[in-house]
C-alpha cells in the first residue's frame, strides 16, 4: 500500500499536536497491523519478523541521547 501514514497505526494526531501530550497509541497492537497486513495484501505477513523491523528509537525504544 502507498502513502501510508503514521495516523492509520498511531490514530488521530490533532490531539497530539496541540499540546504534546494527548492520545497517540504506543504500543500498536497486532491487530490493528492485520487490518491492512491481511492475507490479500500481505500474504506472507510475520508479526513477530517485522516487529523487530520497526521497533526503533521513536518506535517503542528512546530516541538517542544528545551529547
Amino acid at each position: 500500500m502507498q502513502n501510508v501514514q503514521c495516523e492509520a497505526c498511531h490514530g488521530p494526531g490533532s490531539l497530539h499536536s496541540e499540546d504534546g501530550t494527548g492520545p497517540i497509541a504506543r504500543d500498536v497492537p497486532r491487530d490493528w497491523c492485520m487490518r491492512c497486513h491481511d492475507k490479500h495484501n500481505s500474504p506472507e505477513f510475520d508479526y513477530a519478523h517485522y516487529r523487530d523491523e520497526i521497533v526503533g528509537p521513536g518506535h517503542g525504544k528512546p530516541l538517542a541521547s544528545k551529547k
